[in-house]
């Protein structure tokens, strides 16, 4: 059973599973292949299920081991599973992250928003141009649901426009004004306009800046006028719920939502003015695992054993960076995931009418053209945004 575990990370490949295993965990890092081999012990010794460990660093490599051995379980990011799903994977959505602990429901949505401080009702969403914005983060994965504002503008705004080559980067550059769009990628050089808001100058060395934590502070700190976040950022970093020093007095009532009419709202009213929804990241198996077997699976990974409840969202024991490991580090406990939304595309939104209208799978093929790993479709983005018009007009 531990074969997997001990051989060197340089001579992993893809090894069928054990028919004396239930499953074998995918991992993406050193840091989270570390921690799946002392969850896989904890899960031993307490006589639950028997999983091994496998590690593949390759774009895309743990969602090809599922294509290959359905048996295999992966974290993924929204646009991961986007992208693979849009290529023919055969997956399906078992497990959703939770963030809040709060919510009854089974899994839930988190929208993505434009926020200003209150007083600044010259704003509006579709007249952004020339105007300072904190990004959270230069990313076409899923992982920040930046794409999800970006495609609003190239879709709803004309104003807003990419060449025949799709060069987003050079569109945002020459629309916003000065701004901070982090990038530890290095895609952005740091002479763009998209650099000049960051703390340190520079897109690819930002920090302070970086993330929803980060895109508020640039806000907070008037080093932009506006801040696409999620709907709870505000929320996390006001009214007295952080002690960290830049939020000493910070009060949500002095923030507003930039919403698609014009308007502006109260950032507890989110539900009614965003600028689309995203899914948690999920934990993915093959189409074809029985559903015996996945409801096992399931039941296992949100319900761990003591000392695996004590490591399988900590982050800390494992890297001292900001990396994902296995699980993102805002996971407070997993949701099961049922029925249709099992499905990829029913999951991420693919549906017709005012739910894909606003979902990511809506945004990402808006972008398309820019995140598709196959040949650039400008039909179908215009069929697409003829779409959206017809919705919106009738």
């Amino acid at each position: 059973m531990m074969l997997t575990l001990l051989l060197p990370l340089t001579l992993l490949a893809h090894f069928p599973l054990s028919s004396a295993l239930d499953f074998n965990w995918c991992t993406k890092t050193p840091p989270g292949f570390r921690k799946c081999g002392e969850l896989q012990q904890e899960y031993q010794s307490a006589g639950s299920v028997e999983f091994s460990c496998s590690h593949d660093l390759a774009e895309g490599g743990c969602l090809q081991e599922v294509n290959e051995e359905p048996n295999t379980v992966v974290s993924v990011n929204p646009g991961k599973l986007y992208h693979s799903q849009r290529l023919g994977g055969r997956y399906k959505v078992i497990l959703a992250e939770d963030y809040s602990s709060a919510v009854a429901h089974t899994y839930y949505r988190y929208y993505s928003v434009a926020v200003v401080k209150a007083g600044r009702r010259h704003l509006k969403l579709l007249d952004l141009k020339g105007k300072k914005v904190c990004h959270g983060q230069y990313d076409y994965q899923g992982s920040t649901g930046w794409d999800i504002p970006i495609s609003y503008l190239y879709t709803y705004h004309r104003r807003f426009k990419m060449d025949d080559r799709c060069n987003v980067l050079d569109a945002i550059n020459r629309y916003f004004g000065a701004s901070c769009l982090p990038d530890s990628g290095g895609s952005i050089t740091d002479n763009m306009r998209l650099c000049a808001a960051c703390s340190s100058g520079t897109c690819s060395r930002e920090v302070k800046y970086r993330g929803y934590k980060g895109a508020f502070r640039c806000l907070v700190e008037d080093a932009g006028e506006v801040a696409f976040l999620t709907h709870n950022t505000v929320s996390q970093w006001t009214d007295g719920q952080s002690t960290e020093s830049w939020t000493a007095g910070l009060k949500s009532s002095d923030y507003r939502l930039l919403c698609p009419d014009g308007s502006q709202v109260t950032v507890d009213n989110y539900n009614q003015c965003f600028i689309g929804w995203m899914r948690p990241n999920a934990v993915v198996l093959g189409q074809d695992v029985p559903a015996g077997l996945t409801t096992k699976i399931q039941n296992s990974l949100r319900n761990p054993p003591l000392r695996a409840a004590e490591r399988i969202f900590n982050m800390d024991r494992y890297t001292q960076s900001d990396e994902d490991v296995i699980f993102s580090g805002e996971t407070k406990e997993l949701r099961i995931v049922e029925g249709r939304e099992q499905d990829p595309g029913e999951y991420l939104g693919d549906t017709v009418g005012r739910s894909y209208q606003y979902s990511y799978t809506r945004a990402m093929d808006g972008l398309y053209c820019v995140t598709g790993h196959a040949h650039t479709n400008h039909v179908n983005i215009l069929l697409i945004s003829l779409f959206y018009v017809f919705i919106i007009l009738f």
